[in-house]
C-alpha cells in the first residue's frame, strides 16, 4: 500500500481509529498518529501491532478529527 491512504492504528481493545481525509506522506501519517493518541488520551502501550495504511476508511472506527 502507498501514500495516498487512510492512516489507520487498533489498539489493544479492537477499536480502530482512522484519519478523516487521506495523508501524503509517512511523515503526515506520524504526526496524525501523535495527535489522535494525544486527543484520545491514548497511550502508545495500547496501540496494537503496527499503524497501517487503507484505501478506504474502516467500517465503525473512529474518524479523526471529526
Amino acid at each position: 500500500m502507498s501514500y495516498p491512504a487512510y492512516q489507520c492504528f487498533k489498539t489493544t481493545t479492537d477499536q480502530v481509529y482512522c484519519s478523516k481525509t487521506k495523508v501524503k506522506n509517512h511523515a503526515i501519517g506520524a504526526s496524525w498518529i501523535s495527535a489522535c493518541i494525544t486527543a484520545h488520551n491514548i497511550s502508545s502501550a495500547l496501540i496494537r501491532g503496527k499503524p497501517y495504511l487503507a484505501h478506504r476508511q474502516p467500517d465503525g472506527a473512529v474518524i479523526y478529527p471529526e
